[in-house]
């Protein structure tokens, strides 16, 4: 009955449907406007259920009743009961009186109940609040890294094509060959097809984020969401480092639980009072044609407090939450500490390649392209050392983009276990 209870007042309060105005996030500079529209989306939505619930918890705070229990009504007529005859006789009584709680007040227990209860469910609301708004904008992030890494295909691309001219020219006044010119021309509708593909996969997400959000996300130019500045990486410290550092007890996905926990011990700590009845009345006596009065006191003693298994399993279910607490706390600090490890590694890999892969691998190609044009090697020597140059630089730049990624991941932590600053 007390969880039936608890759930109907929870819901008790109906918002009534009203139109919601559009929520728009067009051409966002930063992810500051970003968290702002998922806030936005979210209070529009999901988030009017949460504040449905806390103001239920808070209606039935304010009709838990108080000292004053009841009032009770009597009336007795009179019977006699003898070997021969059982009736009524010239007595009557008649009695009204109150009823009063006395010892630890439950009334003021259960008050405590319901706050901790609405705590625990703006708890509640304030994790799924930070999932949804984390979502979206590490959807936004994926969205600038796909967005990133078509520019900078882009780039090679505009470095092909001016490579490719001479190669062109060279072709129109018969230096090459039809089949030596069409494997250069086959090497930059590669280089297309994949700068076409990331360009369609980032529009995708963009779209999809849409559908997660259930918002609009309006126009996204070249210009949008400039996260981090590109090939930042090299030169920053660790971000995730300060995300180690501040993750702790009060981070959202740990205070939902803990606020569960708490209102748990708060309700069984109601149920465990001893439900102390006093009852004061007066009573009218009737007894053959004469009326008098009496005072009457009585106190009801529970042998025991009638909830007290409920409330022994809700503090085992907060001993619980307690536990899970913790665990959620440990998995999200070994999560950061394997992100602050591998962003460290990442960017140690990425500074040997650039010298010990990149560099020797561009030389190879000003070479042979030099004893190309003098007529000393084949067309497919430079054709080949070219894809080795390309494929080099295009893992580089996905590793470099998932490390300016996860920096912007990172500040996306940051920004919301500080509350959104």
């Amino acid at each position: 009955m007390q969880e039936q209870r608890r759930r109907w007042i929870g819901w008790m309060v109906v918002l009534a449907a009203t139109a919601q105005p559009a929520v728009v996030c067009a051409e966002p500079s930063s992810l500051a406007e970003v968290q702002r529209w998922a806030e936005q989306a979210w209070s529009a939505s999901a988030g009017r259920e949460g504040e449905a619930r806390a103001r239920g918890a808070e209606a039935a705070r304010g009709e838990v009743p108080g000292w004053l229990r009841g009032v009770e009504v009597g009336a007795a007529p009179g019977w006699e009961v003898t070997r021969s005859t059982i009736g009524p006789v010239a007595d009557t009584t008649g009695s009204v009186g109150l009823v009063w709680e006395v010892g630890p007040s439950q009334g003021e227990r259960a008050r405590a109940a319901w706050s901790a209860r609405g705590r625990a469910w703006s708890a509640e609301a304030a994790a799924a609040r930070w999932s949804f708004v984390r979502a979206a904008l590490r959807g936004a992030v994926e969205v600038w890294g796909l967005r990133a890494m078509a520019r900078h295909l882009a780039d090679d691309l505009e470095a092909f094509d001016a490579a490719l001219a001479p190669v062109r020219e060279a072709a129109s006044r018969g230096q090459l060959t039809p089949l030596e010119a069409g494997e250069f021309e086959v090497a930059r509708a590669q280089l297309a097809t994949e700068v076409e593909e990331v360009q369609r996969a980032a529009q995708e997400r963009l779209k999809r984020l849409e559908a997660e959000v259930g918002a609009e996300v309006g126009a996204w130019g070249e210009g949008a969401l400039e996260v981090v500045e590109a090939g930042a990486w090299s030169a920053r410290s660790n971000p995730w480092t300060a995300v180690a550092a501040a993750l702790g007890a009060d981070h959202p996905a740990v205070q939902g639980v803990a606020a569960q926990g708490e209102a748990q011990r708060a309700e069984a700590s109601s149920l465990e009072a001893w439900p102390l009845e006093l009852s004061t009345s007066v009573e009218a006596h009737e007894t053959g044609g004469v009326v008098w009065l009496a005072g009457r006191v009585g106190l009801v003693v529970p042998l025991a407090p009638p909830e007290a298994p409920a409330a022994r399993a809700l503090r085992a279910e907060a001993e619980a939450q307690e536990l899970e607490g913790a665990r959620r706390l440990a998995t999200l600090r070994r999560e950061v500490l394997w992100e602050e490890a591998s962003w460290e590694a990442s960017r140690a890999q990425l500074l040997r390649r650039e010298e010990a892969l990149l560099a020797p691998l561009e030389a190879r190609v000003e070479r042979l392209e030099r004893s190309w044009q003098a007529g000393q090697v084949e067309v497919q020597r430079v054709i080949w050392a070219r894809r080795e140059l390309h494929e080099a630089r295009h893992q580089q730049l996905e590793r470099s983009v998932g490390l300016e990624v996860s920096a912007a991941q990172a500040e996306v932590e940051q920004r919301l276990m500080q509350g959104g600053r």
